[in-house]
């Protein structure tokens, strides 16, 4: 019998099918009003946490996050990690089983539920192994040899299910791979400069380690188990590079496929490449996490089968389950693949289906991941060596133009000289994505962070305050191991300060603003520490020193590596009193205590953190869904601590202010601040 439970009868949803009226009506679910057309995510959320049944609210949620307004989330994708836990939490089967049709409506929710939940697969009982067998399973069987990427959902969607072939696009259906050679080659030892100018037939991508049948759902799987399989054996190679090299032009014999990037802002594109001269790894004590550039591209847009502005928006419109349940009602469910009945129950797994035993055998060479607790490294510390600077010590200052200056410390952007010796350069949407792929470390923690920062990022411009924080993606593919987006054009505060010396004999990053900054670079700078103070006050995020510091070319700061924050802090901290990090040196490039800088500083910190209180909801309902997971974030009274931190709801506009300004003067020049940056500077040879 399985554990789970709470599957809801006819009468518990409220209606016993959706597939009549879609006239607009509201219902009451305990004083949280329904809206049948759409209903938010986090009142769906908020509903599972008080313990409500929300089988019919989560039939009408969108399932898809808004292209065209990205920063703004609502959709239950977003919220992935939440719901999982309250599943396992709450024992929810009817969830599970919402889950299973939810996937069928999205294949881009499908594949981030599955990698989400293979990712606690070590964590908790057989059973969440046997519902990610199934899954699997029946995922496999409805898309069987679709090509999953956004060119078919556009085709699928927006043309009434009519089969189109793009030029220099995708089939719906799967073809015969027939890649000329010379594309075959690209990649690899073998390839020459090539020009390609005709139609790109695309398959489903075949795994170079293991026997298995390409599918469409597995395709995207596939692709990434291949490079995960890469990065946990790498530290076993000797040398580590030549090794990464030949397997990833193993890969790129494959290339292009129906694969894709699983990061919001380029999923809808297709991998067309893995540039082999640009991988780089970071070899560590016991793991060797690696950096690889894809050249990608967009189907539809070379075939501008929609037009360019409409594409985002189209890809928008709201998908939920009660749509399709509706439609398929009303065509009698001519198509088999995408109306099974299904099951009601986990740990019903039927022996005699091939498939099934299939899929058990093809997850077990991955479910095994290297473990090492011994050494604690940041692997954000290692993109310092992405840039390759020649030295410039040569050059007298006064010889240096700024552009020289930025580019001697953050490097050329070499996207120009990669497209010039790719075959795809000639495609409109061509461009490159760049990401670290990580083994050996649990990222379900550092996801998480950054969907509170992006969360934080969503408040500010709700409330439209011009306060900047850079988000970027980190994907846990499985326990203990996935993938990191990589900021571009940024470089550590540390990093910085070493060239600087380097180059000009200089160690303070006030002076390189003083020779390089511009008036936007200042009001970046400034955006982006008044946003990121609030951030880290509110989540008490811990280990800010320099490596962990990130300066954008532009101004703006971006804060990386979020392994304490919330109710974990390094033992023993120096910064444990602390609100946020405000040194000196900070206070000198906006011009000293009495500048007009710093009190517009004082001014956007009020309006940040009147604005956070204002929507402390949003806040307080991930973190206190995610409260009985097992992230190390959450130790003894955390949701007391935080919503202490919001402040008392009763002070007044005055009194909030009050409050702001004395946390503020507790940060700036603060010694024990001031001493972490010193200790890990003569025990790590970081910068301060």
């Amino acid at each position: 019998m399985s554990k789970f439970k709470d599957q809801p009868t006819s009468s518990q949803i409220g209606c016993g099918c959706f597939g009549g009226s879609y006239q607009k009506t509201m219902t009451m679910f305990s004083h949280i009003e329904i809206d049948d057309e759409i209903v938010s995510a986090q009142v769906i959320l908020e509903m599972i946490y008080r313990g409500q049944n929300a089988l019919y609210a989560l039939s009408r949620c969108k399932l898809n996050p808004n292209l065209v307004l990205l920063q703004f989330r609502d959709d239950l994708e977003y919220f992935i990690p939440q719901l999982i836990n309250q599943i396992l939490y709450k024992q929810l089967e009817y969830v599970l089983n919402f889950i299973l049709k939810a996937a069928e409506v999205d294949f881009f929710f499908a594949h981030t539920f599955f990698f989400a939940w293979r990712s606690i697969v070590n964590d908790n009982s057989p059973e969440i192994e046997n519902y990610l067998r199934l899954f699997l399973s029946t995922l496999d069987r409805v898309y069987k040899k679709t090509l999953l990427i956004a060119a078919y959902q556009e085709n699928h969607q927006f043309n009434q299910g009519i089969e189109q072939q793009i030029s220099k696009g995708m089939p719906i259906v799967q073809q015969t791979n027939i890649l000329p050679d010379r594309i075959q080659a690209y990649g690899t030892l073998f390839y020459s400069t090539h020009v390609f100018d005709d139609t790109l037939h695309l398959a489903n991508y075949e795994s170079i380690f293991r026997e298995a049948k390409s599918s469409g759902f597995c395709s995207n799987i596939d692709f990434w188990d291949d490079i995960i399989y890469i990065s946990q054996n790498l530290h076993l190679a000797d040398p580590k590079i030549i090794s990464l090299k030949a397997d990833i032009q193993k890969i790129n014999r494959g290339l292009p496929a129906a694969v894709y990037v699983p990061f919001q802002g380029v999923r809808s594109y297709v991998v067309l490449n893995i540039v082999v001269d640009e991988c780089k790894v970071f070899a560590t004590k016991c793991r060797s996490p690696f950096y690889l550039c894809l050249e990608i591209y967009r189907p539809e847009e070379e075939a501008e089968l929609i037009p360019n502005p409409l594409r985002n928006s189209r890809m928008s419109i709201p998908k939920t389950v009660g749509k399709m349940e509706s439609k398929n009602s009303i065509e009698n469910n001519e198509t088999q693949d995408c109306t099974r009945n299904r099951p009601t129950y986990l740990c019903k797994i039927v022996e005699e289906e091939e498939e099934v035993e299939d899929s058990q055998q093809d997850l077990t060479q991955f479910s095994n991941i290297l473990k090492d607790n011994d050494v604690s490294h940041s692997y954000y510390e290692d993109l310092n060596s992405l840039v390759s600077i020649q030295a410039n010590s040569s050059k007298q200052l006064n010889k240096m133009s700024k552009k020289e200056l930025a580019d001697s410390i953050f490097g050329c952007d070499n996207s120009d000289r990669i497209r010039s010796n790719s075959p795809f350069r000639n495609f409109k949407s061509w461009k490159l994505v760049h990401l670290i792929v990580k083994s050996g470390d649990d990222l379900r923690q550092e996801q998480f962070a950054m969907q509170l920062i992006s969360t934080f990022d969503q408040i500010f411009k709700i409330e439209q305050l011009k306060l900047q924080l850079t988000t970027y993606e980190v994907i846990s593919l499985g326990p203990g191991y996935g993938l990191i987006e990589v900021v571009k054009d940024a470089l550590s505060i540390d990093s910085i300060k070493k060239k600087l010396n380097d180059i000009l004999q200089i160690k303070c990053l006030s002076s390189y603003f003083n020779l390089n900054s511009s008036q936007a670079m200042i009001s970046n700078f400034l955006n982006s520490l008044v946003a990121y103070s609030l951030v880290c006050y509110f989540l008490q995020i811990k280990d800010r020193h320099n490596g962990n510091i990130l300066l954008h070319r532009d101004g703006y700061i971006v804060h990386v590596d979020f392994g304490f924050f919330l109710s974990h802090a390094p033992k023993g901290s120096l910064e444990k009193d602390v609100p946020f990090k405000l040194t000196e040196e900070y206070m000198q490039i906006l011009g000293g205590y009495n500048s007009n800088l710093f009190k517009r500083f004082r001014k956007m910190f009020f309006e940040g953190f009147k604005a956070i209180r204002k929507h402390k909801d949003k806040i307080m309902l991930l973190v206190k869904m995610m409260e009985n997971s097992n992230l190390s974030c959450f130790k003894g009274n955390t949701l007391i601590e935080l919503e202490r931190r919001f402040l008392s709801n009763d002070l007044s506009d005055s009194q909030l202010y009050v409050q702001c300004q004395k946390l503020i003067d507790l940060s700036r020049g603060n010694w024990r601040a001031n001493w972490y940056d010193k200790y890990q500077y003569y025990f790590q040879g970081i910068m301060y």
